[in-house]
């Protein structure tokens, strides 16, 4: 049984909280199934397959829409409801502001320290489908700096030495949901093989409206999640949006920027194979 009590210690002590078999073993290979169908061809084949983002880093379009084994907007009310409990106040104005799920193969970099620089504004939920363990990509953050004053961007190397003893690697079983508070500082450590993950961003309806260019994707429901739970609670996917704004690493940008279904990424493939070899990050 979920303890309301621990995960709101988690978030608001450490910035996060690992709620175990979030997902089913059977939601789960079940999922797995059809986003690895999806992630095997590039836009170009079809309405619905994947986008790529760089030629290690691809995207399905639109993704809560076309997974049809489990209904990703139940999955995101469940974790909007916990917030809720955790602090009425603060959530009582929440949002699904954007959902994506990414895959991310052989990447043998670590990404850059940082923090979101939102204010608090943004809780995300990860939930990692495959991988996601020491050497495929596990999420890391640092207990505590979620509550850093005016936080900047970057964290200084000093501060990385002085808490290298404190950052907690999350390499917990696939179908963990993760509640981020992505102000603290967070990486995630090299991709040797891949990692599938979806990441859910709930934010306040006021903060959507007031930065369109920051959060807020125009999420497709289809009919068949159009459920009665769905519908009793369907002011918590309403978001006032201005439908000419498009967020980076969303459908929305993607109808627009990435031609081809981001195919021609393969072209650059050697560029980021020579970026490795010479120590560069990603940050995305």
């Amino acid at each position: 049984m979920l303890e309301i009590k621990e995960v709101k210690n988690g978030i608001e002590e450490n910035g996060f909280h690992a709620i175990n078999n979030f997902l089913s073993d059977k939601e789960l290979n079940l999922i797995r199934d059809e986003v690895e169908f999806l992630f095997s061809k590039n836009l170009i084949h079809g309405h619905g397959f994947s986008v790529y983002i760089n030629p290690r880093r691809q995207e399905i379009p639109q993704a809560p829409s076309r997974i049809k084994s489990i209904n990703l907007f139940e999955k995101s009310l469940d974790i909007m409801e916990i917030l809720q409990k955790v602090d009425p106040e603060k959530y009582k104005n929440i949002r699904l502001a954007h959902m994506a799920i990414y895959k991310e193969n052989k990447n043998p970099e670590w990404l850059r320290w940082h923090s979101d620089v939102r204010n608090g504004e943004l809780t995300r939920c990860q939930i990692v489908l495959r991988g996601g363990q020491e050497k495929s990509g596990a999420f890391v953050y640092i207990p505590g700096s979620n509550k850093i004053d005016d936080i900047p961007y970057r964290p200084s190397k000093e501060y990385l030495l002085n808490n290298k003893d404190k950052m907690v690697m999350m390499n917990k079983p696939n179908g963990t949901a993760f509640i981020i508070n992505t102000d603290g500082y967070h990486s995630r450590v090299p991709v040797e093989t891949e990692r599938i993950s979806i990441m859910m961003d709930f934010v306040d309806k006021d903060y959507i409206k007031n930065n369109a260019n920051d959060l807020g994707s125009n999420l497709v429901i289809s009919f068949h999640q159009l459920t009665k739970r769905i519908l009793d609670n369907i002011n918590y996917f309403k978001i006032d949006i201005n439908p000419n704004a498009f967020i980076a690493n969303s459908s929305d940008n993607y109808r627009f920027n990435q031609k081809l279904g981001g195919y021609y990424m393969f072209i650059l493939k050697p560029l980021y194979i020579i970026k490795s070899f010479l120590g560069k990050t990603e940050d995305y």
